[in-house]
């Protein structure tokens, strides 16, 4: 079972962290600080760091930077959890090395999604970066078409202009995308980002589960955004 090390400095949120991803069949060590967090590396590696940004002493943005300066720890996969908002907050996130970011509130669905995803990459090596390139060369309609075609599951990263987006792709068809702006739904989101022309994207191979949230195969998506630009309406 993948081994899961939860940080968080609020005793109560680290217990239901611990019980519901142990629900998830994960095995859990738990720590509200940086000290007991390295007791707890001492016994063994994790699978995936889960960590807030907010901790006493040491903040979940120094654990980062600690654990990617280690030579045992560095491959670690980290997921911060913040209550912040913002790419900007997304981004840095993304630039000391997490490989997720998940914004409170979040709900138990998307925390297992993320918790799967993430300890499912952490078994694999960096050969499971199967793509990786400017949005300009390739275009987000040909990109898509192409993991359609193939079937191909993971996801893909992309990043424009300070924005970052993930793409949650299952078989060849995008079923989640994050972060989804008030007042838009998913499928209204991913409309939107495919008009992206600059930018860079990665695609990780993972496996990926969860409720679909857009409910449109990728022809009738690509579909619906050319009648959309057709139409005016974008």
């Amino acid at each position: 079972m993948p081994h899961v090390l939860l940080v968080d400095d609020d005793p109560e949120a680290l217990e239901w962290l611990s019980e519901f991803v142990k629900g998830e069949g994960f095995t859990v060590a738990k720590a509200t600080s940086l000290r007991t967090a390295r007791i707890q590396l001492t016994q063994m590696r994790p699978d995936v760091l889960l960590t807030s940004d907010y901790l006493p002493v040491m903040d979940g943005w120094t654990l980062m930077r600690r654990f990617r300066a280690h030579p045992h720890l560095a491959e670690v996969p980290i997921v911060l959890m913040s209550d912040q908002t913002g790419d900007l907050t997304r981004l840095s996130a993304y630039r000391m090395g997490a490989r997720d970011f998940i914004q409170r509130p979040f709900t138990d669905e998307e925390l297992a999604l993320r918790l799967k995803a993430v300890s499912a990459q952490s078994k694999r090596t960096a050969e499971q970066v199967i793509l990786r390139g400017r949005i300009a060369e390739v275009g987000l309609g040909t990109l898509l078409s192409m993991l359609d075609f193939e079937r191909k599951s993971g996801l893909l990263l992309l990043i424009s202009q300070g924005a970052i987006v993930t793409l949650f792709v299952a078989e060849g068809r995008v079923v989640k995308i994050d972060p989804v702006p008030e007042g838009r739904t998913p499928r209204e989101r991913l409309l939107d980002i495919l008009d992206w022309t600059e930018g860079r994207f990665e695609f990780l191979m993972s496996d990926v589960v969860g409720r679909d949230e857009i409910e449109f195969t990728t022809p009738q998506l690509l579909l619906e955004h050319a009648r959309q630009k057709d139409d005016g309406e974008r």
